[in-house]
């Protein structure tokens, strides 16, 4: 119950550290709501459905997804990923937008399968390349997500802060 209690305040302070970015008003509330569930169930403040704001609401499901069903920036079992929907409706996602995400899932059902994953030393990275997997340096910093694009500007910070590693991409 203590780390519980530990736990449901991780919105608020990442609000709290967005909220000293100049700029990211806009995104302050979305930060500290996106753990609310549309029944109430959520935390940090127990807000419900249309209570929550709505771009919350969407990042809620996405995380959602991501955190439960997605693998290499695509989901891995469109079946398991529609009952995991329709049985999260209503409670932790809203239910409109759980129809627009089911939608999404069966008109891109017939999508390709993924490039093959490769994996490659940090100096060989060069832009337009995708991360197949989340990126740390040697002291377990976050970088870089899975299925980011690297681009000119991130090429040389993330090599220079993972030399040496060796990097899983998909293969082009």
């Amino acid at each position: 119950p203590a780390e519980r209690v530990l736990y449901e305040r991780y919105p608020i302070v990442g609000a709290t550290l967005l909220s000293q970015v100049p700029g990211s008003s806009a995104l302050v509330e979305i930060v500290e709501a996106h753990a609310e569930n549309f029944d109430g169930s959520g935390f940090p403040q127990r807000r419900k459905g249309p209570q929550i704001p709505l771009a919350a609401r969407v990042l809620r499901l996405a995380d959602g997804l991501d955190t439960h069903l997605l693998h290499a920036g695509r989901i891995a079992d469109r079946d398991a990923a529609a009952a995991h929907l329709r049985a999260q409706s209503g409670k932790a996602y809203d239910p409109k937008l759980v129809e627009l995400a089911l939608a999404w899932l069966e008109e891109t059902a017939d999508q390709p399968a993924p490039a093959p994953v490769i994996e490659i030393a940090a100096a060989e990275l060069r832009p337009g390349v995708r991360l197949a997997q989340d990126v740390y340096d040697e002291s377990w910093m976050f970088l870089a997500r899975q299925g980011v694009v690297v681009t000119e500007a991130m090429l040389q910070r993330l090599q220079g802060a993972i030399r040496g590693q060796r990097v899983k991409v998909f293969e082009r």
